[in-house]
């Protein structure tokens, strides 16, 4: 008698659960991504720490099937939804402005989203039990009701606040940042998430660097005799050296910067300490500021920043260097004109 005792208990249980009321609905292929990918770029007063810039992110509010479980009535009909959101649990709350809730994203920024409901409009997440209007008016039968369309999640606002300026690109990875329910009715609590909304991009901070507002710098040595030229290979010319001092403008700077340069030419064979010219026997010392030689293949240059970062993010600096030509073979070079190009580079460290 024990053993019949609860094998009844146990089919009795089976049978109410079946029959209990339930007024959720699931989504028809599992779980629907709805991803909100952008590439954004800040301006110097976009990147500054209280901003809050909108990002707009439209999908054509894209839709998906559903099946919905009837509460009490087999034949029940209904002509609308009720959508719930709930942030994902790993994103810490960050506090609300103007009236949209924010969540830590990074340490750079925190995120505020509105999703996109149909019959409502956008919303900031999360919320709860909104009328979600759907396509059409759906009919139970047997207590389920299958193929019901959902607009919910496909399109959205994207709030990124600023807490701390950053420079060059930012990279957001997928990231879900709230799940979807959905109900029949405005009082069921559902477990089961029907669609997430699933953010993605990037965002770049640009910084930009001129010299001499764009002009080539020019070293005219003028006439030199071929005699001049040492026997020695290397020997500089040290009557004929010019030293050049060039301005520097940056944008989109932040006060924790720092400016240097590097010099790349192409060097005399392996000789790295001269620059190559179209005549073989004669190549061209680099020297900083301080008259120290520099590898013409990516040497460091000093720069000195005149001006720190304005409102607008400005830097303003000078670098001072030298050139002078050299002895590339220790041979006396045949007359002519020589010329030769590098390229200096500007660097911004953060």
């Amino acid at each position: 008698m024990k053993l019949q005792y609860w094998l009844l208990a146990l089919c009795a249980a089976a049978f109410f659960t079946q029959a209990s009321p339930t007024g959720y609905c699931v989504a028809d292929n599992g779980r629907y991504h709805n991803y909100l990918n952008f590439t954004e770029q800040f301006s110097i007063i976009d990147n500054k720490a209280g901003a809050a810039t909108l990002i707009d992110v439209n999908n054509s509010n894209t839709s998906f099937r559903g099946t919905c479980y009837c509460l009490t009535e087999p034949n029940q009909s209904y002509d609308h939804t009720y959508i719930t959101s709930r942030i994902n649990p790993a994103l810490a709350a960050a506090g609300t402005k103007n009236n949209v809730p924010y969540f830590n994203l990074n340490e750079n920024v925190d995120i505020g989203l509105l999703t996109y409901i149909l019959g409502i409009g956008y919303t900031a997440v999360p919320f709860d039990h909104l009328p979600n209007k759907i396509d059409g008016s759906y009919q139970c039968h047997n207590g389920v009701s299958s193929a019901t369309t959902f607009y919910s999640g496909g399109s959205g606002q994207i709030y990124l606040y600023v807490k701390k300026p950053f420079t060059g690109v930012m990279t957001i990875p997928q990231t879900v940042i709230a799940n979807i329910y959905a109900t029949i009715d405005p009082h069921t609590v559902s477990n089961d998430i029907i669609a997430d909304v699933i953010v993605q991009g990037t965002v770049t901070v640009p910084q930009s660097c001129e010299i001499d507002e764009g002009q080539a710098i020019l070293f005219d040595f003028n006439k030199i005799l071929a005699s001049e030229f040492a026997s020695t290979k290397g020997q500089a010319l040290s009557a004929h050296k010019i030293t050049r001092t060039v301005n520097i403008k940056c944008t989109n700077m932040m006060f924790y910067d720092t400016l240097g340069a590097t010099l790349h030419a192409s060097p005399v064979g392996t000789d790295e300490t001269m620059i190559g010219t179209d005549n073989p026997d004669v190549g061209i010392k680099i020297y900083d500021k301080r008259n120290r030689e520099i590898n013409v293949n990516s040497g460091a240059l000093e720069v000195d920043t005149t001006k720190i970062p304005d409102v607008m993010g400005d830097t303003l600096g000078t670098l001072t260097f030298s050139g002078a030509p050299a002895s590339a073979t220790g041979a006396r070079p045949k007359p002519g004109q020589f010329s030769a190009t590098a390229t200096l580079t500007i660097e911004i460290a953060n």
